[in-house]
């Protein structure tokens, strides 16, 4: 038959049947929530932050329609819904995650009193990476009632670049970066590597970081070129970016261990031409700049060595070698002016 929540948030989001057919069991009430999951009317219903990428607008739908079919799901949430009286809260994930929400899964609740949206799991940023191997897994907090986005993130970052040098800024960020430890016993920390390499071994990776400060058997999922533990992002419309606030968190660059959190910004920036903006500070006089466009990945550092093997990189060297068919590719020199315009946007 059908099933409809009661919820107090209908002027934000849209109070549509649903589509289900389930035993249910009147103690605890569980219904499924499939993809794609289907309205009284046919049509196709969502629960997921949304981005619309024409205006940049946030909005949150809760088995409702999305406004326009080419939005963006943020984080998608399927398998069943279940209400939770004391707290007059909806949630929908998988039954192991229902039942244990530390426990990896794709999860987003509604609390219908005071419309606040809550999901977590594997998220994106709407936008195509292009060249960019890129994977964000975390949380994102909706309130709409002030129309405010949050995200807590944790972003594993991987692209074609000189070796070396992602190894000496490992190396030298691991020496000389300034700022308290990487919390460990961070939920999202926890909660995130869970998603990326698996309950069992992350469990057992937690163990050790947490004794000893770094892992001792360094897991091949995490070795990418950066690995930011710690990466609180807001939603600026008039820039329409998400952009940073706060310390970042530095797991890994590369093979090195860093596990500090340093002064530094990143933005990501969608729409028509997105763009990724990376600055990181080791110290007051060690940075580098990173700026993804257009298949381009433009660095710029405050170590002269670091930027004068970039410039004398034959063009052949800095570019892709990509099959017929996919987006070209390639690294070149950034400058210190573009590293200045960039953080002046903050």
């Amino acid at each position: 038959g059908y099933s409809k929540i009661r919820q107090g948030c209908d002027s934000y989001i849209p109070n549509r049947w649903f589509k289900f057919r389930a035993v249910i069991d009147p103690e605890d009430v569980l219904i499924p929530i499939k993809s794609p999951q289907l309205g009284d009317d046919e049509d196709v219903l969502t629960t997921s932050v949304v981005l619309d990428p024409d205006t940049g607008a946030f909005y949150s739908a809760f088995l409702s329609e999305k406004r326009e079919d080419d939005d963006y799901s943020l984080l998608p949430a399927e398998g069943f819904i279940q209400y939770k009286e004391d707290i007059n809260e909806y949630r929908v994930s998988n039954i192991e995650k229902l039942t244990q929400q530390s426990l990896p899964g794709q999860y987003m609740s509604l609390n219908a009193e005071n419309c606040k949206v809550y999901a977590e799991g594997r998220t994106g940023f709407g936008l195509n990476p292009g060249q960019l191997d890129l994977t964000t897994v975390g949380n994102i907090h909706h309130d709409m009632q002030n129309d405010k986005v949050k995200l807590d993130v944790m972003i594993l970052l991987n692209f074609f670049f000189d070796d070396k040098l992602i190894d000496d800024m490992g190396k030298t960020m691991a020496e000389n970066a300034l700022g308290d430890p990487v919390d460990f016993e961070r939920e999202t920390y926890q909660r995130g590597l869970r998603e990326l390499i698996g309950t069992d071994e992350a469990d057992k990776l937690i163990s050790t970081i947490t004794l000893t400060g770094t892992f001792r058997k360094f897991p091949s999922e995490l070795e990418k070129n950066f690995f930011l533990t710690d990466v609180q992002l807001e939603w600026n419309p008039e820039t329409d970016s998400y952009q940073s606030t706060g310390p970042i968190g530095i797991g890994n660059i590369g093979k090195r261990q860093v596990n500090v959190k340093v002064k530094g910004k990143v933005e990501v920036v969608v729409g028509r031409i997105p763009e990724i903006n990376i600055y990181l500070e080791a110290d007051k006089e060690t940075w580098w700049y990173f700026k993804y466009s257009r298949n381009i990945m433009q660095a710029y550092s405050s170590i002269d060595e670091f930027n004068t093997t970039i410039g004398d990189l034959k063009a052949d060297k800095r570019k892709l070698k990509v099959e017929k068919g996919q987006s070209p590719y390639s690294f070149m020199l950034s400058s210190k002016r573009r590293m200045e315009d960039f953080i002046k946007k903050f």
